[in-house]
């Protein structure tokens, strides 16, 4: 991703907020710097929908959302569609909600958060997750990424 969205940034040290806030997908506090540097910063409040609440995300639990997409403003698209269908899925590695980063292998039941799954596909495995088009392939499936895959 060349460049970051085009989204009011959380400011986490600001005495504007001072209200701890959770991240949609991987439900990391906002006051949790570490976490921003390893998930990227966090954006909100988002409107998402009328009548829902306000929602605030880490750059990297979005992007690697499947359904969410930057349209041609580089504002984050689908992220209500991205958001409920997280809800649903636990995350394969630590069995908490919002693992919403599926394996590409179709028939695989695995899913991770954006952190889980960098933490399972290890730190030198560098054909696990794939920036190309932001999709991974779990431990079990990773000596089936295709061709295309692995020359990106």
């Amino acid at each position: 991703m060349s460049e970051r969205p085009n989204q009011k940034y959380y400011k986490i040290y600001s005495h504007e907020y001072t209200i701890v806030q959770k991240c949609a997908f991987c439900r990391g506090l906002s006051t949790d710097f570490e976490l921003s540097r390893k998930c990227g910063p966090m954006y909100g409040p988002v409107k998402i929908g009328k009548n829902l609440p306000e929602v605030y995300f880490h750059e990297l639990c979005a992007t690697w959302c499947p359904e969410i997409y930057y349209n041609e403003s580089n504002k984050v698209q689908n992220l209500k569609e991205g958001i409920k269908r997280s809800k649903t899925i636990k995350c394969s590695f630590c069995t908490e909600w919002g693992g919403g980063l599926g394996c590409k292998y179709e028939q695989c039941p695995n899913s991770y958060h954006y952190l889980c799954a960098v933490t399972v596909t290890g730190p030198d495995d560098s054909k696990a997750l794939f920036m190309n088009d932001f999709h991974l392939y779990c431990p079990d499936h990773r000596k089936m990424a295709s061709a295309e895959d692995m020359a990106n």
